[in-house]
């Protein structure tokens, strides 16, 4: 009779999506990740009690989805299929939250029934909960001290008690400290690179109010929503110095929503998949959207990614709505290591949309999975229901690639990464390699050696128009090892090498910044020279005196081409006429005049 009772209990509570599984016209509240549509109706709760506490010490890194993972988290009921569920615990070990004893039991049996490995199930009591884990679940960090920590933070679902203990749960489970951060969030809004950008939707603006009172009154009437952030920036400061604080975020972008819909989750039209590579979601002309998604994909194509140039944007066609039936969600993907778990519906969209999965991530294992008993929609699938646990004693290399053409007058070229075993244990001081191929030889690897500012080196001696491949190698005494990129030989850095033929204007033998088209039709086009890395300022002043673009680079050696969007001005765009451009950087110092015709 229990067991009943608590059958009787799951389709009420959370089945939902199964008694819809064959309607495309699924009300908001269900396209929302809400429970009820009385859930939806509740007003946003700015008062509850929520434990804040003090943020990590030091300097801050946060966990990218793509580095490297050593669990992952869902709920039962599973709302995913049986088949992802098992092909997933063969890369890493799964933490199950289910509601009670009862409920474990019957997820033993359903995941019996599939042959899942019983081994690779780490089954937690939760109370019972919705399906929407990555919502819920929490994130993962590196303190100051290169101690693993988890950022708690309100979900921003009223009285989800039983969710809202998640993070606290799994700081106990995995014995790491919790940090508590007042700021509403959900994980379905959310993406990072691991180098300190931080993406998602203004439903964060929306969330988290200086005025709780009038923003209450205006969820009922947007024009006035968006009046009120128009005239209170603080909204968008308080916000990007809470996520500065507690997660490192330098950069926090945030987006327009251009799917439109009520979630206004990032997870439901974009995905970094690396540093500098994001899959964005691409609708038909004939879509009423179809400018807003055009305008999320330039802005990562005009913005630099933490390695110092432009995004690599990859479109994924996804052209299903309510209305024609289709759901399309391709960029609610998971990725676990070196596999790529990506949601399908069997249409005719599917095949292409799993090729730009391997274009965009070769040397990946792509998976593609139909929905089980709960159905895809393009607001909620697979990512929304999964939520990776980071390996927490990883290695991790940052390094800054060279690619591209790099010119320069010598022929030797030095190569720096930083390794950090989070482990704590000894880097193999032998171990830190880099691989590399010149001219599609045979490839070859040197050793690092550890040099000034704890920055293993090396150095390449090449030829005028050498092609080179590379990547780099790291091993530990804790028996970690990485790659950078992740997968090596199979996705390397790639650059060609060039001696400098006096192209640049320079103020002295080392460094030459070139506009490469004066008057400037557009964005400012930049062609930067330096033999090392530095970080600069680039600014932009009118005839006036006042600045009205700053922009932080990361200059990489050799050349490199940078765009600076001439729209992200501190004046909402530049209007034609006659600009400074001024660079600094702790070594080099440089003025040039620009004029500007749109």
């Amino acid at each position: 009779m229990k067991k009943t009772l608590t059958l009787l209990f799951f389709m009420v509570f959370w089945g939902y999506p199964l008694l819809n599984a064959q309607n495309n016209e699924l009300e908001p509240w269900q396209r929302a990740h809400y429970g009820s549509k009385e859930e939806m109706s509740l007003k946003p709760s700015f008062t509850r009690e929520f434990p804040e506490t003090d943020p990590p010490k030091g300097n801050i890194r946060q966990v990218a989805e793509f580095e490297p993972m050593q669990g992952v988290m869902i709920d039962f009921p599973f709302g995913i299929p049986i088949k992802l569920i098992k092909d997933m615990s063969t890369v890493v070990p799964l933490t199950i939250f289910a509601g009670n004893e009862d409920s474990i039991e019957m997820a033993k049996k359903e995941l019996n029934k599939e042959n899942v490995d019983l081994s690779k199930c780490n089954f937690i009591v939760t109370g019972f909960m919705r399906m929407w884990t990555r919502d819920y679940s929490p994130w993962f960090i590196f303190d100051g001290n290169n101690k693993a920590g988890i950022i708690n933070f309100r979900y921003n679902r009223p009285k989800r008690v039983n969710e809202d203990k998640i993070p606290v749960l799994m700081g106990e489970k995995l014995k790491i400290p919790v940090y508590g951060m007042k700021q509403a969030q959900t994980g379905g809004n959310y993406m990072c690179d691991g180098y300190g950008k931080a993406a998602q939707t203004d439903l964060v603006w929306d969330e988290n109010p200086i005025n709780p009172a009038y923003y209450v009154s205006a969820t009922t009437n947007p024009a006035k929503l968006k009046g009120y952030y128009e005239i209170d920036q603080k909204v968008k400061e308080k916000a990007a110095e809470k996520m500065r604080q507690y997660l490192g975020v330098t950069d926090h972008i945030v987006l327009e929503d251009p799917q439109q819909d009520y979630i206004k989750h990032i997870d439901c039209w974009a995905k970094f998949v690396d540093v500098d590579k994001i899959i964005i979601a691409q609708v038909p002309e004939s879509d009423n959207r179809y400018s807003k998604y055009e305008e999320v994909a330039n802005y990562f194509k005009t913005h630099n990614s933490s390695y110092g140039k432009p995004y690599q944007v990859f479109r994924v066609f996804a052209p299903g709505t309510a209305s024609n039936g289709y759901s399309t969600p391709y960029t609610n993907s998971l990725i676990l290591n070196n596999h790529v778990f990506v949601p399908i519906s069997d249409c005719k969209y599917d095949a292409a949309a799993l090729e730009v999965y391997k274009k965009a991530m070769p040397g990946y294992t792509i998976h593609s999975y139909v929905p089980g008993k709960n159905p895809w929609l393009n607001t909620d699938a697979l990512h929304c229901r999964t939520h990776g646990i980071p390996d927490l004693e990883m290695l991790f290399i940052k390094h800054i690639p060279t690619e591209g053409a790099i010119n320069l007058d010598k022929n030797e070229f030095k190569f720096k990464a930083n390794v950090t075993a989070y482990s704590g244990k000894e880097i193999y001081q032998d171990s830190v390699l880099f691989y590399y191929q010149i001219n599609s030889k045979d490839w070859k690897y040197k050793h690092m050696s550890l040099g000034s500012e704890s920055a293993y080196e090396c150095n390449l001696t090449l030829n005028d128009k050498d092609n080179v491949k590379y990547y780099i190698y790291a091993a530990d005494k804790s028996g970690h090892r990485i790659k950078s990129p992740y997968v090596g030989k199979k996705d390397p850095n790639i650059f060609q090498f060039n001696l400098r033929t006096g192209l640049f204007e320079a103020n002295n033998n080392e460094f030459g910044l070139k506009i490469v088209e004066n008057p400037i039709r557009g964005n400012i086009k930049l062609q930067i020279n330096s033999e090392e890395n530095e970080n600069a300022n680039l600014s932009v002043y009118n005839i006036h005196g006042q600045k009205v673009i700053s922009k932080e680079l990361h200059i990489i050696p050799g050349s490199q081409n940078y765009s600076i969007d001439t729209r992200a001005s501190l004046n909402e765009g530049l209007s034609n006429g006659t600009y400074f451009i001024h660079y600094k950087s702790g070594k080099h110092e440089v003025s040039k005049k620009i004029i500007l015709i749109h």
